[in-house]
């Protein structure tokens, strides 16, 4: 990565509709789109993802949950093709709750970086291991838009 300074900033974020949809009832495709298009633009209106580099917070996803992805890998499941629907993976998933954003990367004209197609990098962690400073148990995840 090119050498950028660092310029500190306080941010509002705010869980996208795919962090919530463990605390959401069952919406439908049009009710879903709706309110993750509703928390888009709000999010879009307080500048919090100008340029999609943070320190904690909540993510900006690309595609889905990368919390649900670190936590199936991180138990050996192969998601490579996509989560995988086995019994193993669905009860593996409510644990995505524990993971956390560290560091999120992304694709930034100005430093010249590209992750895909203006994708993001999300170097995700437990809640655990960042209290405990276990930081090689952190998982690096890429998200194209």
């Amino acid at each position: 990565m090119p050498e950028a300074p660092l310029v500190p900033r306080s941010a509002f974020t705010l869980p996208t509709v795919y962090e919530m949809s463990a605390e959401l009832p069952e919406l439908e495709e049009a009710e879903f789109d709706a309110f993750d298009e509703a928390f888009r633009t709000l999010q879009d209106s307080l500048g919090a993802h100008d340029n999609a580099h943070q320190v904690l917070g909540h993510p900006w996803w690309q595609q889905s949950d990368a919390r649900v992805e670190a936590q199936l890998v991180s138990h050996g499941l192969d998601c490579g093709g996509g989560w995988p629907a086995t019994p193993e993976a669905e009860a593996l998933k409510p644990g995505a709750s524990a993971w956390r954003l560290l560091w999120q990367v992304g694709s930034d004209d100005e430093l010249g970086l590209y992750w895909g197609d203006l994708g993001n990098l999300y170097l995700l962690i437990r809640d655990e291991d960042l209290a405990a400073r276990r930081f090689e148990r952190a998982w690096l995840i890429l998200q194209c838009g």
